[in-house]
């Protein structure tokens, strides 16, 4: 019985160091994520450009655009008399972007208006709409007058300087209006005024 029992139990003692006849079972279960990031995107949809004269029209305006950039000319412009844009561009991307001051830099094909001059063009008036992808208004300011065109970024400047946008929210620029004060002398004759329009967008929690 002794030997019986000695060999009973090296056999279950080779088994369990064996593994032969047993088995432990094994599972695993495994999530999958998946993370998208979201695109910030904000794209020019559309300019427009116009005299502001009644009756006979002299002054020649030109307006050229892309999905990120905005160009406006006027030429022949006269004291007393200016012109009116407009333009609109629209957060395209799938997050909430935020539009901060707009820049303006200034040039010309011939002989462009020196600082000084420029302080003769007035801003006259206008409005910056903010609506959403219904078409339905969420914000509105009134552009400040009695602003320079080197003064444009404080008449332009919107809540706090910045323009909130949700996805889908559109911003237009409506009849920003210019004109030269009545002041002007001669030596504003045969000179240009361009300019580019240049806005910087961030993330709205930036």
């Amino acid at each position: 019985m002794k030997g019986a029992k000695f060999l009973t139990s090296a056999v279950i003692a080779g088994m369990m160091v064996s593994g032969a006849g047993y088995a432990y079972w094994t599972d695993a279960i495994t999530v999958d994520n998946t993370v998208s990031t979201g695109e910030l995107k904000v794209e020019f949809t559309d300019s427009e450009i116009a005299s502001n004269e009644t009756g006979k029209q002299y002054i020649v305006t030109n307006d050229t655009f892309d999905a990120k950039g905005l160009s406006f000319s006027v030429d022949n412009l006269y004291p007393g008399a200016g012109a009116k844009f407009s333009a609109s561009f629209e957060n395209t991307g799938s997050i909430p972007a935020v539009a901060k001051k707009p820049s303006l830099e200034f040039g010309g094909n011939g002989t462009p208006l020196t600082s000084e001059q420029r302080d003769l063009i007035m801003i006259t008036g206008g409005k910056i709409i903010v609506k959403d992808d219904n078409g339905e208004e969420r914000n509105s300011w009134t552009i400040k007058t009695g602003f320079s065109i080197n003064q444009a970024d404080q008449a332009l400047s919107g809540q706090n300087g910045k323009y909130p946008l949700e996805p889908g929210d559109v911003v237009h620029f409506e009849n920003i209006e210019l004109t030269m004060h009545k002041d002007a002398d001669e030596s504003f004759e045969d000179k240009d005024l361009d300019f580019n329009l240049e806005l910087q967008f961030s993330q709205h929690n930036e």
